[in-house]
């Protein structure tokens, strides 16, 4: 058992302080981060965020120049720039730039079709990664996956505008004039306009948690994965500008390649806290699977004995009258991951002994007659069929 383990055995049975709880989500978290390749799924996300950010950033930028308020997101590109220091403002201007050429028509319709794919390739690879880290197998249509896609971006659109025109407001002019005049409410105006932006950004990054995944995602929880990547985006930059600040063996070692280089490095750490935040609303979601031993592979005995918990809880619910049964209340009901009990469930449907109401719905329906499910039927069926193949001696 290694040093973290031993650690993490150790926080589940000591008492139930508020450290200890945090701790034992931290644990968690790291626990998590370690099995599911979140680095790698990160190094994924960055290689697709360099082809799209450009198609991506012209298309918002058509839409807020035509409400008139297209330098505000340049600001607002600047300031996420701005750990890089004097390198962040040279990748600020080939970005313009670039942006520039995307809006006057210097691309022919294939390269406008070329630039529309990456951002829809980039969606996509968001999808595979919170997927992954969520232990989802299933695939929505494609079609479902254009419109989740094109709504998530007018979502963020639209809260992004909400943020900027409150950014405007806090540093208008006329309100600072009347502001400078009371220096308590200035002090309160500006930490409310921090508070707001805090709010903003959890929502943006909590409409992304909650519709790209392909699952039922509450949107507290979603909400909670965004504030966690909301405040953290703080001190992380400070510490990023620091850190490069104090570091002049990039520009030396580099030359005119280091803000490349810088960038790639930020951009990684953006999705690594993305995708971090994803793993806390999964956990705030299903907090039974906060337990150390939830994520371990299921020995036969331990298959046989949840596939009899999972089937008499669809034999409880038919008894009630319920019927259908969503795999979110399976899950919260077993303390297994997605992936843990559709493999479960997998010979059930095979079998017919359950069906799903209509394809990725993740809703279920006992089709056997309760009577015939017994303890022995079930693991029988759960045991799965053995499929004889003839050998050439």
């Amino acid at each position: 058992m290694s040093m973290l383990n031993q650690l993490e055995h150790r926080a589940w049975h000591a008492p139930d302080t508020l450290p200890i709880k945090l701790l034992r989500w931290i644990l968690a978290i790291s626990r998590l981060a370690g099995q599911s390749d979140i680095t790698l799924y990160a190094t994924l996300l960055t290689y697709s965020s360099l082809l799209a950010i450009v198609p991506l950033l012209a298309l918002v930028f058509a839409l807020l120049r035509s409400m008139g308020i297209e330098a505000f997101l340049q600001g607002l590109l600047k300031e996420v720039l701005a750990p890089m220091g004097s390198e962040g403002e040279k990748i600020g201007d080939y970005l313009m730039g670039f942006i520039s050429n995307a809006q006057a028509g210097y691309l022919g319709s294939i390269g406008l079709i070329f630039l529309f794919y990456t951002v829809f390739m980039l969606f996509y690879k968001i999808e595979q990664s919170l997927n992954h880290l969520w232990y989802i197998n299933s695939q929505r249509p494609l079609r479902a996956k254009f419109v989740g896609y094109l709504g998530a971006l007018m979502m963020t659109v639209f809260i992004a505008i909400l943020a900027l025109g409150l950014n405007w407001l806090t540093h208008n002019d006329w309100v600072t004039d009347i502001t400078s005049s009371l220096p308590l409410w200035a002090s309160l105006s500006l930490w409310l306009a921090k508070l707001l932006s805090l709010v903003f950004t959890a929502l943006l990054l909590a409409l992304l948690y909650s519709t790209i995944p392909d699952t039922d995602v509450d949107f507290h929880a979603a909400f909670f994965g965004g504030l966690f990547c909301a405040v953290l985006w703080f001190p992380l930059t400070a510490l990023f500008a620091k850190i490069f600040a104090a570091s002049h063996s990039y520009s030396l070692i580099y030359s005119s390649f280091a803000g490349i280089v810088i960038a790639l490095v930020w951009l990684h750490v953006l999705w690594l806290l993305f995708l971090s935040g994803s793993l806390v609303a999964y956990f705030i979601q299903f907090p039974e699977l906060l337990k150390p031993h939830a994520m371990r592979l299921l020995n036969p005995a331990e298959t046989e004995y949840y596939a009899d918990c999972i089937i008499k809880q669809f034999i409880q619910h038919f008894k009630q009258g319920k019927g259908v049964i969503s795999l979110r209340e399976i899950i919260a009901h077993s303390g297994l991951t997605h992936h843990q009990v559709l493999t479960i469930l997998q010979p059930f449907l095979t079998a017919g002994a359950v069906i799903e109401t209509h394809p990725n719905s993740q809703k279920y329906l006992l089709s056997m007659s309760d009577s015939l499910l017994t303890e022995n039927k079930i693991r029988e069926i759960a045991r799965g069929t053995i499929t004889i193949r003839s050998t050439k001696e």
